[in-house]
């Protein structure tokens, strides 16, 4: 072999390791770059499936909360009816105790004038409008015991009339 075939046998050879060298240095770029590239996708299916997990029983916690909340929904609107309807109820009863309570100041009230006639020797059924004096020992039903109230007051200007 000559001098230039040996030259050239080095150089092809030089040449050839570098090659393998470069494509060895590629191909270990591509294989650290695909296994972090399927890591990272590994990671990120991971991750989606762990968010999906956590959505998923989220949606059923709330789910079940809002059911939970619709009963005690319904509950609560039964209970409110009930109140409504025993206000009303009691709304009824007090008006009927508020009439009983004016007619019987009204009946009340005669009967202190029919006593103070009496007392004053008039005959008890007369018309005829009394005024309270110092020496009443009853005296009749004085407007400041009723005169708060706009009920009482036109009940007893109706019944003088």
């Amino acid at each position: 072999m000559t001098r230039e075939q040996i030259l050239g046998s080095i150089i092809i050879s030089i040449i050839a390791a570098t090659a393998t060298w470069l494509a060895s240095r590629v191909s270990s770029k591509a294989s650290i770059k695909n296994a972090v590239t399927s890591s990272r996708a590994v990671m990120e299916e991971e991750a989606y499936q762990r968010a999906r997990a956590y959505d998923v029983e989220t949606i059923r916690r709330q789910d079940q909360e809002l059911n939970e909340l619709r009963e005690n929904q319904k509950t609560l609107n039964a209970d409110v009816k009930m109140v409504n309807t025993e206000n009303e109820k009691l709304y009824q009863d007090n008006r009927v105790i508020l009439e009983d309570n004016a007619r019987l100041r009204i009946e009340v009230g005669r009967l202190r004038q029919r006593v103070v006639r009496l007392e004053r020797g008039l005959h008890p059924d007369t018309t005829e409008r009394l005024y309270e004096r110092e020496t009443d020992t009853n005296p009749m039903l004085r407007s400041t015991d009723v005169g708060t109230n706009p009920m009482m007051r036109e009940i007893l200007d109706n019944d003088r009339d």
